[in-house]
């Protein structure tokens, strides 16, 4: 009888084990978000506020620069998707702007006002 708690309880702390380690790796979560196109900017916003998210289109939208950079802009809801920001080092809270290219984080804010700013370094 107590070999077969043994054998459980072994089995259940390698389960646990196993399940704890398979959150998404860096490499993952990049490849997710990534743009899918050389010299195309591809902007993640992780929002769960329709007021911030209208205030973050108004900036893009009324920037040049912005609109030509950036034609794929993508609203994450989901809590689950908040561990891909700690993932990439980033605090996993939001709102926050993600901005990638095709092979990594050019960009990240929390502000939309900074927007204007990070489009004057596109020209």
């Amino acid at each position: 009888m107590l070999k077969h708690r043994f054998r459980l309880f072994l089995l259940v702390s390698v389960f646990l084990l196993f399940v704890a380690g398979c959150g998404p790796t860096k490499a993952d979560v990049i490849d997710q978000l990534v743009s899918k196109e050389e010299n195309v900017l591809h902007m993640h916003m992780f929002s769960n506020s329709r007021d911030w998210d209208d205030e973050v289109n108004e900036v893009l939208n009324s920037e040049p620069a912005l609109v030509e950079h950036i034609p794929h802009v993508t609203v994450h809801t989901e809590e689950k998707k908040l561990k891909w920001l700690e993932v990439l080092g980033l605090e996993a809270k939001r709102p926050v702007i993600v901005i990638f290219d095709h092979e990594q984080m050019v960009y990240h804010t929390s502000e939309p006002e900074q927007l204007r700013e990070y489009a004057k370094t596109l020209d």
